[in-house]
C-alpha cells in the first residue's frame, strides 16, 4: 500500500505541477494513455506466448480462408456431464465478456444478424461449444470472422479450436452465410457467398473435437462470372466454375450437391441470410442463435450461485473528463480496494502558492451478487482514509510553495452504500441521466455511437456517480 501511495504521490505532485504551469487538463486522458502504454507493454511481453493474428490482406476476399487452431489431446472426464456443462458455462461466460468489444461492434454495424452467439453441443459430444461472431481485429467494421470454442473439462478451460476469418464483410454486394449441423454425422457446415460481377460460394464441412482439434473434411468452391457487352448495358455470357476435391465440374453437380445437402440439416446455428435467398431453401431466421444480451444473461443465470469479487478485479476511474482532478480506485479478487483522488488550484495562503488536494483510501466492498444477466450489486463495506489533515505539509520545491492538503472525502464514493455493477453491452438506455452523463464524458466519449457501453461500469447509487474501468 505504501509503495502505491508513494507512487500516486510523484504521480499527483506531477500533475499539479503541469496543471499549475499549463492550465486545465484532461485527467481521464492521462489514464487512458497510461493504460495505454501498459497495454502496450503487456502485449509485447507475451508476444511469444500468443497465437499470432494473421495479417490484414489490403482487399476482403469474398470466400474466407479458416484458421485452424492447435488445441490440447486430453480426453475428458464425462462422470459428471452437469458439472461439465456448469464449467462450460463459466468459462464461456469469461471468453464472452473478453471479447465484448469485437461482439458488440459487430451487432452494431452489420445491423441485419441480430443474434449471433450460439451455445449448444454441435458435435454430439456431451459438450457445450461456443459459436460467435466478432468484428475482424484488423477492421472492426468492414470484416466480421467466426469464432468457435469448445471446453477441455480435464484441463477446467475454454480454447477457440476454429476461426473462419472475413465470413462477413462490407463489399461490393455484402457476405452472406449459415451455419448449420448435420443430422447425419457431428460435423457442421459453413456456407458462405458474396460478390459483385463474380459471384463466390463456398461450402466448408467441419468437425472438432478436444483430442484431434479442427478438421476441414469438405470444401466445394463455385464461382459465376457474368461477361457483360463493351457499353455494359447486356450480359453476353455467364461461365460458372465448380471444384470439389481437386476436380473441376460444371453446374449441375453443383446443384446436385446442394440437394442432397439439403436433407442433412439437423439445426440452423447462425445465418444472416433471408429465408428467400438461402440457397438451400431452409427458413434460416428458426436459427438457435442468441444476442449478446441474452447469451450473457443465460450464462449469467446457469452461474448465478457461484460470483465472487475476481469478476470485477481492475482499476476503475471517476471523472468528468475536463479538468485535473481525478479519483482512482483499484479493487482486488477479495473485494479489497485501494486508490486516491488529487485536484489542484491557485490558492495561496501563509508560505504557500498553490494548492494541491489529495485524498488516499482503503476499504473493502462485501455481498457481490448478481441482479440481472449483465448487472450485479453489492455494498460498501468500509472506508478508511490512510492520511488527514494532520499530515498536511507545504513543499518548497515548488516556487511559493505548495501546500499539500490532505481530504477525508474520495469523491465518487460520497455517500456510497449500495455500487450497481453493469458489464459491456449493458445497453445505454437503461442507465440513469446521471450515469450516462458519467459515461459519456470518458468512456462514452469515443463510442457514441454505440448502443450499449463497452467498458465495466461502478454505480454509487446514492450520489448518481458512476466510474469506468481502465484498460
Amino acid at each position: 500500500m505504501k509503495k502505491m501511495l508513494q507512487r500516486k504521490t510523484v504521480a499527483l505532485v506531477l500533475s499539479a505541477v503541469f496543471m499549475l504551469s499549463a492550465g486545465m487538463m484532461s485527467a481521464c486522458s492521462k489514464s487512458e494513455d497510461a493504460s495505454e502504454k501498459k497495454r502496450e507493454e503487456s502485449i509485447e511481453s507475451d508476444e511469444d506466448d500468443v497465437t499470432p493474428t494473421p495479417e490484414p490482406t489490403e482487399e476482403i476476399t469474398p470466400t474466407p480462408t479458416p484458421e485452424i487452431i492447435a488445441t490440447p489431446t486430453e480426453t475428458p472426464d464425462r462422470n459428471d456431464p452437469e458439472k461439465v456443462k456448469a464449467d462450460a458455462y463459466k468459462a464461456y461466460l469469461e471468453v464472452l465478456q473478453s471479447h465484448s468489444e469485437e461482439i458488440l461492434s459487430f451487432a452494431n454495424t452489420f445491423i441485419y444478424t441480430t443474434d449471433y452467439i450460439v451455445i449448444d453441443d454441435v458435435n454430439d459430444d456431451s459438450i457445450p461449444d461456443l459459436l460467435f461472431m466478432a468484428g475482424n481485429e484488423s477492421d472492426y467494421y468492414q470484416q466480421a470472422d467466426l469464432h468457435i470454442y469448445t471446453y477441455n473439462p480435464d484441463k477446467g478451460e475454454a480454447f477457440e479450436v476454429y476461426v473462419a476469418n472475413s465470413l462477413d464483410f462490407m463489399a461490393a454486394s455484402g457476405g452472406v452465410y449459415t451455419v448449420f449441423s448435420r443430422n447425419d454425422t457431428d460435423e457442421i457446415v459453413i456456407s458462405s457467398a458474396g460478390g459483385d460481377l463474380d459471384w463466390f460460394i463456398t461450402v466448408t464441412t467441419l468437425t472438432f473435437n478436444i483430442n484431434e482439434g479442427a478438421q476441414e473434411t469438405d470444401i466445394l468452391e463455385y464461382e459465376s462470372y457474368e461477361e457483360w457487352n463493351e457499353d455494359g448495358s447486356d450480359i453476353i455470357g455467364n461461365t460458372v466454375t465448380v471444384t470439389h476435391d481437386g476436380m473441376t465440374y460444371g453446374e449441375d453437380y453443383y446443384n446436385d450437391y446442394i440437394s442432397d445437402l439439403s436433407g442433412r440439416v439437423d439445426k440452423i446455428l447462425i445465418s444472416d441470410e433471408y429465408p428467400a435467398d438461402n440457397m438451400f431453401g431452409w427458413d434460416t431466421w428458426n436459427s438457435i442463435a442468441m444476442s449478446y444480451d441474452e447469451a450473457i444473461a443465460f450464462l449469467s443465470d446457469s452461474n448465478s450461485g457461484d460470483v465472487d469479487f475476481s469478476a470485477i478485479a481492475g482499476t476503475y476511474c471517476f471523472s468528468s473528463g475536463v479538468g485535473a482532478w481525478m479519483t482512482e480506485m483499484t479493487i482486488y479478487d477479495d473485494g479489497t480496494f485501494e486508490g486516491g483522488f488529487h485536484d489542484s488550484e491557485y490558492t495561496s495562503g501563509e508560505g504557500y502558492a498553490s494548492v494541491l488536494y489529495v485524498a488516499e483510501f482503503e476499504g473493502s466492498f462485501s455481498g457481490i451478487r448478481q441482479t440481472g444477466g449483465l448487472t450485479y450489486e453489492m455494498e460498501l463495506a468500509d472506508l478508511t482514509f490512510t492520511k488527514t489533515e494532520a499530515d498536511n505539509y507545504i513543499d518548497d520545491q515548488f516556487e511559493g510553495g505548495m501546500l499539500y492538503s490532505y481530504q477525508t472525502t474520495a469523491y465518487g464514493l460520497d455517500d456510497a452504500t449500495t455500487i450497481e455493477i453493469y458489464l459491456p453491452g449493458y445497453l445505454k438506455s437503461d442507465l440513469t441521466e446521471d450515469a450516462l452523463g458519467w459515461y459519456n464524458c470518458t468512456a462514452g466519449y469515443s463510442d457514441q455511437d454505440a448502443t450499449a457501453i463497452t467498458v465495466m461500469c461502478l454505480y454509487n447509487v446514492n450520489a448518481g456517480q458512476l466510474w469506468t474501468r481502465e484498460f
